[in-house]
């Protein structure tokens, strides 16, 4: 099937700035419940992770067991809440996009039968992509292992070629896969069904042009979120291109771990005054990443299955 990458980015471009007021009032409640939980929850998981990392090597077992419950307790308090609100910020996008339905009410807060969707169709792309990825790791290993015993000793530079070359497969295989299943959640609302078999149909053909097409929003949301991110986490991102340099010498790599983990815990530690200005930058980042992956999806639905508006 055909499809019009430029003419479809475009459009959704245009949507996105000429729908933004209905855009930020279906995403900024659940996005802002998001920020709440975040801002409860993570604090904790921050601060049992640096006590954790603190721990001597012989300590006891039950020390870092019990430092683990109420941080396994606020992460999966955490999951529950991203569950909840980002298949609604998903869905109500979608109903717009692809519906053209738009809430009455300043905002939209809802959990139905079309969020439940959205989340299904999340749980089973993430099994599959896991049945994916150890699939391919065993047919990698054993090509790669037939490979080296035919050509290992004959010819040790083809073999090592043909074992670069295999090892790209899986990626090149993956990223196939999503892109087929790339507009699942608006496949999901505009048929009203989980929406896998009907984004594997309907993206038949046009891999290549939905390639490029994802990678235009990709680009987009980078230029727009470079400046957002840099205020959230530019001491993490510095410490992280530290580690990068330092990757040949394991105590500086140690030490630049204790002093990840102490930015991260003070980043999310409520008395600094740097934390709400965090929270602030997230709340929007959360929102923007939302509205192009949402948008992004929803035109190409449209464009893929002939049901664009004009």
């Amino acid at each position: 099937m055909s499809f019009p990458l430029f003419k479809a980015f475009f459009a959704g471009v245009a949507l996105f700035l000429s729908h933004l007021l209905t855009i930020v009032k279906i995403l900024w409640l659940p996005a802002l419940l998001m920020m709440a939980a975040m801002a409860y929850l993570m604090p904790s998981v921050s601060e049992a992770q640096m006590q954790m990392a603190q721990l001597p090597p012989d300590a006891d077992p039950s020390e870092a067991f019990a430092l683990m419950g109420p941080m396994w307790r606020s992460t999966g308090l955490m999951y529950l809440a991203m569950a909840v609100l980002y298949p609604m910020m998903t869905a109500g996008l979608l109903k717009h996009v692809v519906r053209g339905e738009t809430p009455r009410s300043p905002f939209y807060f809802q959990f139905g039968f079309d969020e439940l969707r959205v989340l299904a169709a999340f749980v089973l792309i993430i099994v599959m992509s896991i049945i994916l990825v150890i699939v391919g790791s065993l047919v990698v290993g054993a090509l790669a292992m037939i490979i080296g015993m035919l050509l290992g000793s004959a010819s040790p530079a083809l073999a090592a070629l043909l074992v670069g070359v295999l090892t790209l497969v899986p990626a090149v295989v993956a990223i196939w896969f999503m892109i087929r299943l790339s507009v699942v959640f608006a496949a999901g609302i505009g048929t009203r069904s989980i929406g896998l078999g009907q984004s594997w149909t309907a993206t038949r053909g046009a891999s290549f042009s939905l390639f490029f097409y994802w990678l235009f929003w990709m680009i987009f949301l980078f230029i727009v979120s470079v400046p957002v991110m840099l205020f959230m986490m530019g001491d993490y991102f510095s410490l992280m291109g530290e580690m990068l340099m330092s990757a040949s010498d394991p105590a500086a790599v140690e030490e630049l771990e204790r002093r990840l983990l102490e930015t991260t815990s003070e980043m999310w530690d409520r008395s600094k005054p740097g934390f709400w200005g965090l929270i602030a930058a997230n709340y929007v980042y959360v929102m923007f990443n939302a509205a192009v992956w949402g948008v992004g999806g929803g035109v190409a639905w449209r464009y893929l299955t002939g049901g664009e508006r004009n």
